[in-house]
């Protein structure tokens, strides 16, 4: 009975031990790797848009979920530092894209883009939770710039 329990607690102890990384959601690798790919990806820009907003939803959700400012601020810097080549290749193609397409194309786009389930959660939290930073500036400076890559600009 002995061997029995000590096999049981080795076991419990090295599935313990042996989980996987801890970093879930938006900060899971398998997000990084997903935009990196994205970047370098030959497909349609506003595509690539549309999945790099859906992240930026899973991110927003995620950090206003947490209860301590400080933490959710650092989970968004973590997200940021992770991403910050692909999101900066990204936006960049998504800038030229919309200068260059016509007027047509561009409004099909933004019918598209509003009728997308992350939008309508973008469009809630992203005022929500600068809102909810608003009584800190170095907060909402580092939140402004890093929302900054999803802009659609004109």
């Amino acid at each position: 009975m002995k061997n029995i329990l000590s096999v049981i607690i080795i076991c419990l102890l090295g599935s313990l031990l042996s989980c996987g990384n801890p970093r879930k959601g938006a900060l899971d690798p398998e997000v990084r790797t997903e935009l990196d790919l994205l970047a370098e990806k030959d497909m349609y820009v506003g595509n690539k848009y549309m999945r790099m907003a859906e992240k930026y939803a899973l991110l927003l959700e995620e950090a206003s979920a947490m209860p301590i400012d400080e933490e959710a601020m650092a989970h968004l810097r973590d997200f940021f530092a992770d991403n910050q080549l692909a999101l900066t290749l990204l936006s960049t193609e998504f800038d030229r894209w919309q200068k260059y397409i016509d007027n047509e194309e561009l409004t099909a786009f933004a019918l598209k883009l509003r009728n997308q389930p992350f939008s309508q959660k973008l469009k809630r939290l992203i005022p929500a939770f600068r809102k909810r930073i608003s009584y800190n500036q170095e907060f909402v400076r580092e939140y402004d710039h890093i929302m900054s890559y999803i802009e659609i600009r004109n």
